[in-house]
């Protein structure tokens, strides 16, 4: 069963309406066929088809994580055919009898134990290695022998059950000495028959064929070894393929002392026995008990009163409460303050944080995200193209023009933006070569019915085929490419050839849309004269800006995904990666420098003003921020331990207190210079004051110089911040943290390609805006753990009336003074909103910046004119022609380089 952070995904059991109908009912509902899971509505189906999508999954068996569920699914179960394969059948009945109902704490342990019972012992039908003279033999053994302690231990009647070979030794109730003494595994003899050494690669338990000694070549007769001139091939038998096989059959309970048990079918595939005997169910609750009282000691040791055991507590606490009532009773220690941070859901603000103005409801958000449902496939397409711009050779743009080129549909009007997108990732999307026409074949298996008012199956095929045939210069050609001609033509033979009914949806639409137009205008017919619909055949280029904004954003997705498996994409994250640590260790020796400097410049401080080497209190480069005085110390330590970079900054001394300083020291050279120097002694003291002033005065240099120095370095540091920004979200968007009810909070400007400050040192952005998602399906778990009553009223409390974010859904801050009252709702006791809180002060000048700066261009854009009296359609192209996200220009693009 895959696992999420360590524990099993539990699947939904059938509804109790589903469960009580008839088998013969045609009600509708969403079926998982993998996972055999059924809903009642869409929505709980997609919101679960996207949690098992999510690639957070681990493969149970290899611990290969970064799967979703059915690629982690499809991992185990091609683990499990080759564990299946590779070990022994002869071995398995009694390595699964063995650890049945075995109670042990880990799997690591229990493979140990068993590894040491079986690793000497062999059975009758297993493919061994032989030793003959320092030469190894492969052979099947044919008989088994055991040792006479073993057959002197049973009873010589006739009527007597069989001798079982290593009865006593494989089971592991029995103590490892004692084992060996009833039945020692060198003691046994084994008649071995040699076979042929070809049939060592077939590998044991491989099929039936594999255990038929009929079916072997003999290279030799019989004879007679002993366990220690044979050994196990480590391809079948090791530690290794042991605890892989344990533990595709075992399962355990999570409750205490809970025994490992067999898979009911392999059991019963193997014959082990699946019912406890009553000493072994006695056993399993005696060490359940024992562990109990183990646990209840530890407890009460750990909650003891004074010394007073807790076994005593409660009747010292009824002989106080009994005492005369002059005599008070004495009142138990208060506990110790609670150590911050602690888990979000349980912080509560205190009345005195309400008094001190602390804000209690999180401040308003704007819901009105573009596209609405399709924002998030919107938006992480965003955020791909400008984390491999580079590579993909274009240039960067805002989230706002990209909206704009997306809704842009005029067709007398090209827009170079959508242009350039699609040119640029189909030029790395088309290193595939699949066989043609997969989207054709999707259709035909999925969607092939024809249904009133649409393109007829058969039409629809012959033009899709058709595409391409004639054409006279397409984007692929030199003349296509100069021009940005011909590129919705390769867009469709895309995906004709790329896609199917899952990644993208609405093919059969999408391909009716750029290939047909429909003879009569649907949106000037009214809905009571609906006539059967004639289409007729057109170019894609005449087609595509008449497509659902949905249906452009689901195509880009398709070309994104294509291009995350192109060797240019795959080398550009390499790439990245090696920057990274180059950059981390940059940053080691730009810290060491500002270290030497910070304490050059003490040693400075202290000549000119004794008693001045302390430094001052250290600032937050970079970070303004006034925290509250109960939380300060807690968001120092966490800003300490910034996983972002991976490297702790050092702090620098105050800028205030050098100029201080300074100060100080030039008033104490005037002082020396003043004529009461040369008056009041003879000309050594006169000597002496000009070296003490001329040392100062190169003191004041050197400080100076090193203050140049410090700052430069500190600068360094800053653009080092960045860069390591832009290539950390190369690899995976992150997101900056989660809030106390798992929203994820998302701040996408400065990576990849883009920066934050432009080469003039002026601020830029790429959404300009922090958005906030609401909690996904694996964080959902954990809030209902706290119980519905109890998370209903922290999200009235604390959300506002509409500030509760479902699954799926996402809102925004646009307002630096929205971010603002954002951090200060931020409770930094608890773990996840002081990271969060701390990531946020660390890019708030950014942030805040690049809000400002995206306000000024949505003011700055042009006002349409009135077009009374004019050409319409003339004079929208021309308010058209002058927006931002026409204005926009590739300038990585080969032609612009070239010029």
């Amino acid at each position: 069963m895959p696992l999420v952070r360590r524990k099993k995904v539990l699947l939904h059991d059938i509804p109790d309406t589903i469960a009580a109908e008839p088998a013969q009912s045609t009600r509708e509902v969403f079926f998982i066929e993998r996972t055999g899971e059924i809903f009642m509505d869409y929505e709980s189906y997609s919101a679960r088809m996207l949690f098992y999508r999510m690639k957070i999954f681990q493969c149970e068996l290899t611990g290969k994580g970064g799967l979703d569920y059915f690629q982690a699914l499809e991992s185990e179960r091609n683990e499990a055919l080759t564990i299946h394969s590779r070990f022994p059948e002869q071995l398995k009945p009694p390595v699964l009898s063995a650890v049945q109902f075995q109670i042990m704490g880990r799997l690591d342990h229990l493979v140990e134990l068993v590894y040491e019972r079986f690793v000497h012992r062999y059975f009758r039908g297993e493919k061994v290695f032989v030793d003959i003279q320092n030469e190894k033999y492969y052979a099947r053994i044919i008989k088994v022998f055991p040792p006479k302690t073993l057959i002197n231990g049973t009873s010589p009647s006739k009527d007597a059950p069989p001798i079982v070979p290593h009865s006593v030794g494989v089971n592991l109730r029995v103590s490892y000495e004692e084992s060996v003494e009833k039945d020692d595994p060198m003691g046994y003899f084994y008649a071995v028959r040699m076979i042929e050494e070809t049939d060592a690669s077939t590998g044991d338990g491989g099929g039936e064929a594999d255990d038929d000694p009929e079916s072997e070549k003999w290279a030799g007769s019989e004879m007679e070894v002993k366990a220690n001139a044979m050994s196990r091939d480590r391809l079948s038998f090791s530690k290794s393929i042991l605890r892989r096989f344990i533990r595709d059959c075992v399962d355990r309970d999570p409750a205490v002392a809970s025994p490992w048990t067999v898979k009911r079918a392999i059991a019963e595939k193997h014959g082990v026995p699946t019912e406890m005997t009553e000493d072994i169910r006695m056993a399993i609750n005696g060490a359940k008990q024992g562990e109990k009282e183990k646990r209840k000691k530890v407890w009460e040791e750990k909650h003891e009163i004074e010394g007073i055991p807790a076994s005593k507590r409660r009747k010292k606490e009824e002989k106080d409460t009994a005492t005369p009532s002059g005599a008070p009773a004495e009142k138990p220690k208060p506990k110790g303050p609670i150590k911050y941070p602690i888990e979000d859901l349980d912080v509560t603000i205190s009345e005195r944080e309400r008094k001190a103005g602390k804000a209690v409801v999180r401040p308003a958000f704007d819901r009105d995200v573009p596209f609405g449902s399709d924002f998030e496939p919107f938006l992480m397409s965003w955020a791909f193209m400008q984390s491999f711009g580079a590579v993909l050779k274009l240039s960067t743009f805002t989230l706002d023009e990209y909206e704009m080129a997306v809704r842009h549909n005029l067709p007398d009007v090209q827009c170079a933006l959508i242009t350039e997108i699609h040119l640029c990732l189909l030029t790395v999307a088309k290193e595939r070569s699949p066989i043609k026409f997969i989207a054709l074949d999707s259709l035909n298996f999925y969607d092939s019915q024809d249904r009133e008012g649409e393109v007829p199956f058969a039409d629809l095929t012959k033009a899709a085929k058709s595409v391409g045939d004639r054409r006279a210069s397409g984007w692929e050609t030199p003349i296509g490419r100069e021009s940005k001609s011909g590129w919705e033509e390769g867009l469709t033979i895309f995906i004709r050839d790329h896609a199917t009914i899952d990644n993208l949806p609405n093919l059969r639409r999408i391909l009716r849309s750029l290939l047909f137009v429909p003879e009569t205008d649907p949106i000037s017919s009214s809905p009571s004269d609906v006539t059967p619909a004639t289409f007729a055949r057109v170019q894609p280029s005449e087609r595509y800006p008449f497509l659902f904004a949905e249906d452009k954003i689901a195509i880009i997705g398709l070309l994104v995904e294509m291009c995350l498996f192109s060797r240019v994409i795959r080398g550009h994250i390499d790439w990245a990666d090696t920057s990274l640590t180059e950059l981390r260790k940059e940053k080691i020796e730009v810290n060491r420098e500002k270290k030497r400097l910070m304490e050059e410049i003490t040693t400075i401080d202290a000549k000119i003003e004794p008693g001045a080497g302390t430094p001052a209190p250290p600032e937050t480069n970079g970070v303004k921020e006034s925290p509250a005085p109960q939380s300060s110390d807690v968001e120092s330590e966490q800003r300490a331990n910034d996983d972002r970079s991976d490297i702790t900054d050092e702090q620098p001394t105050g800028r205030r207190s050098r100029a201080s300083l300074a100060r100080k020291a030039s008033a104490k050279l005037q002082a020396s210079q003043t004529p009461a120097s040369k008056v009041a002694g003879h000309g050594k003291e006169r000597a002496q004051a000009r070296i003490k002033a001329q040392e100062m005065k190169n003191a004041l240099a050197e400080r100076r110089k090193l203050e140049d120095e410090l700052t430069k370095v500190e600068r360094r540091l800053e653009a080092i911040e960045r860069e390591f920004r832009q290539l950390f979200g190369v690899g995976r968007t992150r997101p900056l943290g989660k809030d106390r009810f798992f929203n994820r909070v998302w701040w996408l400007d400065g990576m990849g390609s883009g920066t934050l400050v432009a080469s003039g040192g002026q601020a830029t952005y790429g959404t300009g805006r922090v958005f906030i998602q609401g909690p996904t399906e694996a964080d959902l778990p954990i809030l209902r753990d706290r119980g519905d009553s109890f998370i209903r009223k922290r999200h009235e409390e604390e959300d506002g009336p509409d500030g509760t974010l479902k699954t799926g859904t996402w809102a925004y801050y646009s307002e630096p003074h929205q971010v603002e009252e954002f951090i200060g709702w931020l409770n930094p006791k608890g773990h996840r909103e002081l990271a969060l809180k701390n990531q946020l002060l660390k890019w708030s000048d950014h942030t805040t910046s690049g809000m400002r700066k995206r306000t000024s261009d949505i003011s700055s854009r042009p006002e349409r004119r009135s077009t009374r009296g004019r050409n319409t359609a003339a004079a929208g192209t021309s308010d058209v022609s002058r927006e931002l996200y026409m204005t926009w220009t590739n300038r990585l693009s080969s032609t612009n380089l070239a010029k």
